[in-house]
């Protein structure tokens, strides 16, 4: 079966943006044997890549590694200047949270959630969706 992304949703569009918006694609990692969570992200601006990934001790669970990956794929980002983005994660339950403006029960998802919204303001023009995990570079850098 093959699975194709879902279409783009814009979250943040403020008038008169023609800039080509850079993509970033994110995702996390947590071993339930190490309790260790990583998560990852591949910013592609105007064909340079860039790849980032950070290492966290105190997660509890997968989920919070991938709302983790988002926040921390914002955060970057902003870092490199960043003003147009789409942003694309294989986690389909969190992205339908964003989309859907639904926020997460789970307290600690939550502040996640919360402090994800807070970062999308920086944005002139902002976009997300889902993509299948075998699309998601972002993945892979934790195999190398």
């Amino acid at each position: 079966m093959i699975r194709v992304p879902s279409q783009i949703f814009t979250l943040i569009k403020k008038p008169i943006v023609r800039a080509k918006p850079a993509l970033i694609q994110t995702d996390g990692s947590y071993s339930y044997k190490t309790s260790i969570s990583r998560t990852a992200a591949i910013l592609t601006v105007n064909n340079n890549e860039y790849k980032y990934i950070k290492t966290y001790f105190d997660h509890m669970n997968s989920m919070e590694s991938e709302w983790a990956s988002l926040v921390d794929g914002l955060e970057y980002s902003q870092k490199k200047g960043i003003k147009t983005l789409t942003i694309e994660n294989d986690c389909l339950p969190i992205i339908s949270s964003i989309v859907l403006s639904k926020p997460p029960k789970n307290p600690l998802f939550l502040d996640y959630y919360m402090y994800f919204n807070s970062l999308t303001t920086r944005y002139i023009c902002l976009g997300i969706r889902w993509i299948p995990r075998e699309m998601n570079r972002a993945d892979k850098l934790f195999r190398n």
